[in-house]
């Protein structure tokens, strides 16, 4: 197990440049509301970034480990597995839809 001594936590209103989201690695723009927390882990210096959906999954997910920027935007492991089974979707549907959108989204730029 890892230790964490967290140093400073707290809202940041406007962010001055784009972050990444710790919790589900999406962008946090220039200008969006975030919650920052600034640790030592494993006796490194951090600033981890979090969208507030991001924030309360990771206070709901109960202090356990999780994967760094793999997880669904405002959503714990167990909650994205309930919603999976409620669309009735299967994995590999979802990860074709998300490709989808991926795609479209590039095009877009």
């Amino acid at each position: 197990m890892s230790y964490c001594q967290v140093l400073d936590t707290r809202t940041v209103k406007k962010t001055r440049s784009i972050h990444y989201c710790d919790w589900c690695g999406g962008d946090i723009p220039i200008g969006s509301s975030c919650f920052k927390f600034v640790n030592i882990y494993e006796g490194n210096f951090n600033s981890q970034y979090f969208h507030p959906e991001c924030e309360d999954a990771l206070t709901r997910n109960g202090g356990e480990e999780y994967a760094i920027k793999c997880n669904h935007r405002g959503k714990t492991e167990e909650e994205w597995d309930d919603y999976k089974q409620q669309l009735g979707d299967s994995e590999d549907n979802y990860l074709k839809k998300l490709k989808t959108y991926a795609d479209l989204k590039l095009e877009a730029k």
